[in-house]
């Protein structure tokens, strides 16, 4: 599964660096646990909420006045008991709790398409989670 996540995550960043792209794919790969749609919907979340910038993963920068932090933009009701500062030096960490939000959200949404809209909180027809959901779907292959 890695190798399929390095092919599209430098697909939709060509300019990142090979060795951050694998990474980034390893990452995905051990939080989607085998699971290839939660592994694309990682993808997509990453790829919206950071575009794969280390200065967002690492939190020197961060979205909503400093209340989402990471590449996947977590808010602290997702973060699990965790510090801020082990979510800005983990990758890994941010990518697990990003599944166990998107897990818990497509319970509740009726699926991953659902739990794509609701991670960033819109409402059908939104710009954001349009456009998150046609990349996920996209990435799937799937209309």
């Amino acid at each position: 599964m890695t190798a399929l996540l390095v092919v599209a995550i430098l697909a939709l960043s060509p300019a990142l660096p090979a060795a951050t792209a694998e990474r980034y794919a390893a990452d995905i790969a051990l939080a989607a646990e085998g699971d290839i749609d939660m592994a694309w919907a990682l993808v997509a979340t990453q790829h919206e909420e950071s575009h794969w910038r280390v200065d967002v993963e690492t939190c020197r920068v961060t979205g909503d006045g400093g209340r989402s932090v990471s590449a996947y933009q977590l808010q602290k009701h997702w973060w699990a008991g965790y510090a801020e500062a082990e979510l800005c030096a983990s990758n890994r960490l941010a990518a697990s709790l990003a599944a166990s939000a998107l897990t818990i959200l497509s319970h509740r949404a009726g699926g991953m398409v659902g739990a794509i809209r609701s991670y960033i909180g819109s409402r059908p027809g939104d710009v954001r989670s349009v456009r998150r959901i046609q990349l996920y779907r996209k990435l799937r292959g799937t209309p």
